[in-house]
């Protein structure tokens, strides 16, 4: 994994990302010139200004077809000091894919991105990623097959500690007061969170670094302050029972440097190590401790994945993320064509013929595995690759032909006939 800062989406300096030299290298080849190449630089861009939002932890699975490029992207919101952790899986070998991680800029009104957070080395196989999170706010995870590439991926984005757990053998958990709780009768709040432990048990340093003061005041009792210089940061270690650090004395993550206890104005509540992080001001501790979930596994079957599909119920809701709360963005009539992008828990990513992208539920969806109707032509007519009157025409049908429907869009019709393995758009003739 590589860290930049600075710069813009399009304009960065060297060394140039992976993805930002694989576009430099379709440029300087003049692909950006061709359909190919503007339609991969175009899919790109879109995966990032088009990105669902999303509550992490999730996992999904996708499908790029290597003829029609695509990019994925997922927007979400993270907390300062949660380290950002991106799994991607593709089976098989063989295509590339780009993984970075963006946060969209700041000014009000610039839909733009700022410079990739962090990227891979440009994968072939299991790639992870993952960054610390160093302010609130939103960020967008774009994976991007190469040019001709794709095939299956699975990913998984979830959000995990940054910093060691300052208590040993204990976890998130066991806080039980958390930043911000009014205090003296609302006339303080809690800068820090408490972690109910034995008296005893051993504190831990949570980061590298060196004990700036290991004393004793009214409010706190025993005390240590711990400097961690690489984030910039002092920990706060308060009510300890006694000392093992001493001022001056560097310490590695995991160092002991107290025991727990009930000291300065703790006296009267159970054992527990007040944590503070102070940067600037106090900032809220638990982002940098909380323990990660793990995402709910893609139960909906894999099979329709890069596939075209069809709606099965009388009619769907297609919705902007994959829950019954998420808005809702159209609703398609029964056999409506669709195409299956990815699957998450219960529900399908599907892209809509005229290109917007939402998720279905699974229940709501099917393959097409047997035809809908029968029909039979009229007069001669073109068959398109797309459900539109200016796409491609691949071939003709004869009239008299016999054909099969196999989903519908709008005043088109997806067909085959009796002697012709592929399927194609037709306009649905007038009833005769």
């Amino acid at each position: 994994m590589s860290c930049h800062g600075g710069g813009s989406l399009i304009d960065r300096v060297t060394p140039a990302p992976p993805f930002d030299a694989y576009r430099k290298g379709l440029l300087d080849s003049g692909l950006d010139r061709r359909v190919l190449g503007r339609t991969w630089l175009a899919a790109a861009e879109d995966a990032l200004a088009s990105a669902p939002r999303v509550e992490l932890p999730i996992e999904e699975v996708v499908h790029a077809s290597p003829s029609a490029p695509r990019g994925f992207g997922w927007r979400f919101e993270v907390r300062r000091g949660q380290r950002l952790m991106i799994d991607v899986r593709r089976e098989g070998m063989g295509a590339l894919a780009f993984v970075d991680v963006f946060q969209p800029q700041l000014v009000e009104g610039d839909t733009g991105f700022r410079e990739a957070l962090a990227h891979d080395e440009g994968i072939e196989g299991p790639a992870m990623l993952a960054v610390e999170i160093d302010a609130d706010g939103d960020r967008v995870v774009r994976v991007m097959p190469e040019l001709l590439g794709g095939g299956r991926y699975t990913i998984s984005i979830r959000t995990g500690p940054s910093l060691e757990f300052p208590v040993e053998e204990r976890d998130s958990e066991s806080v039980g007061s958390f930043f911000g709780a009014p205090r003296d009768r609302g006339r303080r709040k809690h800068h820090g969170v408490d972690i109910f432990a034995p008296k005893g048990q051993p504190a831990v340093a949570c980061a590298d670094g060196f004990v700036t003061r290991a004393g004793t005041d009214d409010l706190g009792g025993n005390v240590i302050w711990l400097r961690d210089s690489a984030r910039r940061l002092t920990y706060y270690y308060a009510h300890l029972d006694e000392h093992i650090a001493t001022t001056g004395q560097r310490v590695r993550a995991g160092d002991v440097v107290g025991l727990v206890g009930k000291t300065g104005n703790a006296r009267t509540t159970p054992p527990h190590l007040h944590f503070g992080i102070y940067g600037g001001g106090p900032i809220d501790p638990f982002p940098f401790l909380a323990r990660p979930e793990d995402p709910a596994p893609v139960t909906a079957a894999l099979s329709p994945i890069g596939a075209p599909a069809r709606i099965r119920g009388k009619r769907a809701n297609i919705r902007a993320g994959a829950t019954t709360d998420s808005a809702i963005l159209d609703a398609l009539d029964r056999h409506a064509a669709v195409r299956v992008l990815g699957a998450r828990e219960r529900w399908y990513r599907i892209a809509l013929y005229d290109g917007r992208e939402g998720y279905v539920h699974g229940s709501l969806l099917e393959q097409l595995d047997e035809g809908v109707e029968a029909l039979r032509l009229a007069a001669d007519a073109p068959l398109r690759t797309e459900p539109d009157p200016n796409a491609p025409i691949f071939t003709s049908l004869n009239a008299g032909e016999a054909l099969t429907v196999w989903a519908r869009h709008g005043d088109h019709v997806l067909v085959s006939g009796a002697e012709r393995s592929e399927r194609g758009w037709l306009k649905r003739p007038e009833p005769t």
